[in-house]
């Protein structure tokens, strides 16, 4: 199992007119039930991550094992959508994500995302979209909804 993971609106909710808390790494702290609800489905499915965030063309992928561990999130496996290294070489989420799928499309994976330009991904990548709300995180509900997707999915 794949989730493709955003981190702003997803792990980090800060409102936009709110300075957003760092920790030691330099890398903003978590909403720590987002962060609780996620430690809780890595727990359940050890899935791979791969950062379809912004933020994934700032930091290599042993600085983001770091960050994850140093927030007790604990995964196997980390990697990037693409190889975007300047935020010039971004696309529009949505294409970064059908362009990643056309690669791996047998692969089960869930997206985890507060993007709304995923609502312009075709049908059979939208429903694969967890749509998260920015202002709250993975909450005990999109977690349940999550592992309930999981077990009706990919039995």
């Amino acid at each position: 199992m794949i989730l493709l993971l955003d981190i702003d609106g997803v792990l980090e909710t800060s409102p936009s007119w709110k300075k957003p808390e760092f920790l030691e790494d330099n890398f903003y702290k978590f909403n720590e039930h987002a962060q609780k609800y996620l430690i809780e489905i890595i727990d359940k499915i050890n899935p791979e991550i791969i950062l379809t965030t912004t933020h994934r063309i700032n930091y290599n992928l042993t600085e983001w094992n770091q960050i994850f561990e140093l927030r007790g999130i604990n995964v196997d496996k980390i990697s990037k959508i693409n190889d975007a290294k300047k935020a010039i070489d971004l696309k529009n989420r949505n294409v970064e994500i059908e362009e990643w799928f056309l690669k791996n499309s047998t692969a089960e994976f869930l997206i985890l995302d507060d993007d709304k330009s995923l609502n312009e991904l075709p049908d059979n990548l939208k429903n694969c979209w967890v749509q998260i709300d920015s202002m709250l995180g993975i909450t005990e509900s999109v977690k349940n909804q999550i592992l309930e997707r999981i077990n009706h999915s990919f039995v």
